[in-house]
């Protein structure tokens, strides 16, 4: 399949499954008259947002002129017509042949937000008035609330719905079968009247409540297409009336209210998602980028044309920083929790760049922002005009705290745990993504996390749910259900140590302790509590978090332990790009990265030896791709793909137990094995080797799945050893070098001598080796 962004032929469409929704108690209203006539119509009333100044009340037709029922002289709207059916008048209907709107006779969706029904419909005549009253008597005297009257604002009502519901789109258009129908559903408990926007139509569609504070319509065929604009009109208990977004929208116009009708059965999948497995979590390599900065356009259509950059490199996962929309520049400030920021694309962009990656063999992960709205342009804010007069935020803040970034949501309402979750589920279904990484995830309640770790496990299994916990803490893993947690510390102890050493630009002298060797065992090994090395996601090299700068490279006093900069590798550990001790440096931690037990993670532009640091805002520190191409480019692309394709060659670097075996402090040398099970219970046996006929050979073993051990040498110093002059503890064996991290294809320095080709067998438990400096080793015992 050919996909280019926002362009998409369509596929044949598959059924959407609902499960069943729990509905709490209706909220108290008033008693109805006599008559049955206490409601409230629809009004052509202006709207309240400057952002829909575009949305003029005189462009849309009320759907309380096209359909009216009569009742003791009283014209009511249909969708109320229940409550006329309380007395004991007659009705009639005449529809508008002028502004005709056709209804589906069909339940609504429990799902909240547009969804478009895929299924094979015949053709729906308008509904007859009386059938609607008969069919909508029992829900009257069942309390469903179709007055609207008084609301207490402290109702308790749940919407429990585990389908992700498919609203927004593309900007543009695609073809969609006619036969399709849609349903609309909207939380709006405060609410006196809501409607549906259709801007293409310009008709107003009222919306009936139901006993769960939702209200909803259900369109016939044609009423509404993919990428048309839609959006809500809410009047108030008090006769304001205020336009508001789909909350479960998938995009919207970023200066409006307007949404985006989205279609997510409609697209094209290819082969490379549609027969995708998931991925072994072992295998995850993984490329972090932040979409609006990765290319000179910032969408999602440009940064998949650069995804074979990515693959090329050996990366396995590409992580999207947040793609939901937002008010910052980097992602973390969201406006509403499930439409796609719209700079970044369509919803069609987003599934285009998705079916590349699995094309290339790249996963995708997005990194979702949960623990807090953004403080500008709060879609959610207020959300059905409702507010207790303090600013508490309205239905989706109310009660929640202030955090250091913006309003917490009201994680205490079951309704706002289910948008939670399905602001999660959404990349996993609609746009078939293979995993998320939650933000801050220590800011969100323990029990709600673990309701969406272990939701999201039962109907995605097999995807990666990775958090950021900061400090690292495994009780992530064993409390709350994530499959791997961000580990900072490795990064901040590495930068303490070339401090240490007065490497660096920091200058040095406040770690006078020299190499603090357990700091570097545990940054190579497991960290106290994991269990396994795929619960750890290091990055030694730094993430958006250390990279990223918004004072224009100013101090930082969080990051005063490491110097107080926010920089890129290459600059932490010396002069730039251009400083080979600093490259070399960049080659060595990230050689000892992907050794190391836990899943490798490299912010953009690391790939590349970037100097300075990162921000979206800041032309000269985004992405820079010229560096690819240049003598520095070239090398540290070949380092790379190399260093990655390890981990593919030998599995005791993805599944192997970490054990150190060396380490020499003086001069900062340290090394340490992965293997397997088998190796593991073998090496705690006594091993001899003896020399017969000058060959050395030793007792038969099971080293491994794989049959190999691996054995690498991290020279964090400067000493230079060469004819084999340095030993290292390995116990026994018989060794092959399979990396250098200096080797002259890499940029690595002039007088460094490797080990290649040579085999190497331990004497009296001891390696004798060459050593360049500032180099990473790599040595395979296979066999």
């Amino acid at each position: 399949m050919i996909c280019s962004a926002g362009k998409f032929s369509n596929a044949k469409p598959s059924a959407i499954r609902f499960s069943p929704v729990s509905v709490a108690k209706p909220v108290k209203t008033q008693a109805l008259r006599k008559d049955g006539v206490k409601f409230a119509g629809l009004t052509n009333s202006g709207l309240s947002s400057k952002a829909a100044s575009s949305l003029s009340p005189s462009s849309f037709l009320n759907l309380n002129s096209l359909i009216s029922i009569t009742s003791t002289s009283k014209r009511l709207n249909m969708y109320v017509a229940a409550a006329a059916a309380a007395s004991s008048k007659t009705a009639s209907c005449q529809i508008s042949k002028s502004r005709d709107v056709s209804f589906s006779q069909k339940p609504v969706s429990d799902a909240l937000g547009l969804t478009f029904h895929h299924e094979d419909l015949e053709f729906y005549r308008k509904p007859d008035v009386a059938q609607l009253l008969d069919s909508e008597e029992d829900t009257l005297r069942s309390g469903d609330p179709l007055s609207h009257g008084h609301v207490d604002s402290h109702a308790s009502s749940v919407v429990s719905t585990s389908h992700v519901s498919p609203p927004l789109s593309s900007s543009k258009k695609s073809a969609r079968p006619s036969h399709v129908e849609t349903s609309f559903r909207v939380w709006a408990p405060h609410a006196a009247s809501v409607s549906l926007l259709l801007k293409e139509r310009n008709i107003s569609i009222p919306l009936l409540r139901h006993a769960n504070d939702t209200w909803a319509c259900r369109l016939s065929a044609g009423e509404i297409s993919a990428g048309d604009a839609y959006a809500v009109e809410i009047r108030t208990a008090d006769g304001r009336t205020v336009v508001r977004r789909d909350p479960y929208a998938h995009s919207a116009d970023y200066d409006s209210h307007w949404c985006m009708a989205d279609d997510p059965d409609s697209f094209p999948w290819s082969d490379a998602t549609l027969g995708r497995g998931p991925r072994p979590f072992d295998e995850y390599i993984i490329y972090e980028l932040h979409v609006g900065s990765f290319t000179p356009e910032g969408t999602l259509a440009a940064a998949m044309a650069k995804l074979d950059h990515v693959s090329k490199l050996g990366f396995t996962a590409v992580q999207l920083m947040p793609l939901t929309e937002h008010s910052d520049s980097w992602g973390y400030n969201p406006r509403q929790l499930l439409a796609l920021h719209g700079k970044y694309g369509s919803p069609a962009d987003m599934r285009c760049f998705v079916d590349r990656a699995h094309a290339l063999g790249l996963s995708v992960i997005v990194d979702v922002v949960l623990h807090h709205g953004a403080v500008d342009a709060n879609a959610l804010w207020e959300y059905d005009g409702w507010s207790d007069g303090g600013g508490n935020g309205g239905i989706y803040h109310e009660g929640a705290p202030d955090t250091q970034w913006g309003r917490a949501y009201a994680f205490w309402k079951s309704e706002v745990r289910q948008m939670t979750l399905d602001a999660c589920a959404i990349w996993l279904d609609a746009f078939r993504c293979d995993g998320l990484r939650f933000d801050s995830a220590n800011d969100l309640p323990g029990d709600l996390v673990q309701h969406l770790t272990w939701t999201l496990h039962q109907r995605f299994p097999g995807r990666i749910l990775t958090a950021e916990i900061t400090p690292e803490d495994p009780r992530g893993i064993k409390e709350l259900g994530f499959d791997s947690l961000w580990v900072h510390s490795g990064y901040f102890d590495i930068i303490q140590q070339h401090r240490a050493l007065g490497r660096g630009h920091h200058g040095g002298g406040d770690w006078a302790e020299g190499w603090n060797l357990p700091r570097l065992r545990t940054a190579m090994g497991m960290h106290f509590g994991f269990e396994w090395p795929t619960q750890c996601v290091k990055y030694l090299l730094g993430s958006h978090d250390q990279i990223g700068c918004r004072k224009g490279g100013a101090w930082y006093k969080d990051y005063e332990m490491i110097g107080g900069q926010h920089r890129y590798p290459a600059d932490q550990y010396g002069g730039g790009r251009h400083d080979p001790a600093a490259v070399a440096c960049v080659r060595l931690w990230y050689g000892a990265n992907v050794a190391a037990a836990g899943l490798p993670l490299v912010f953009m532009g690391t790939e590349v030896a970037m100097s300075g640091w990162w921000n979206s805002d800041e032309a000269d520190r985004r992405m820079q791709w010229a560096l690819a191409d240049d003598e520095v480019g070239n090398n540290m692309a070949a380092f790379f793909a190399d260093v990655h394709r390890l981990r593919t060659r030998y599995p005791a670097l993805r599944r192997g137990w970490p054990q150190t075996l060396h380490e020499d402090r003086p001069n900062g040398v340290l090394a340490f094995e992965r293997q397997g099970v088998e190796v593991a219970n073998a090496s705690k046996e006594v091993q001899t080797a003896k020399e017969e006929d000058g060959e050395v050979r030793r007792e038969e073993k099971t080293i491994g799945e794989d049959g190999c051990r691996i054995v690498t040498v991290v020279n964090a110093g400067r000493g230079c050893w060469t004819d084999f002059k340095y030993s290292v503890w390995v116990g026994w064996g018989v060794f092959n070098e399979v990396f250098c991290s200096q080797a002259p294809q890499y940029g690595g320095f002039e007088n460094s001598v490797s080990n290649y080709g040579a085999v190497l067998a331990a004497q009296d438990g001891w390696l004798r080796i060459n050593l360049p400096p500032q180099c990473t080793l790599v040595f395979a015992q296979c066999g």
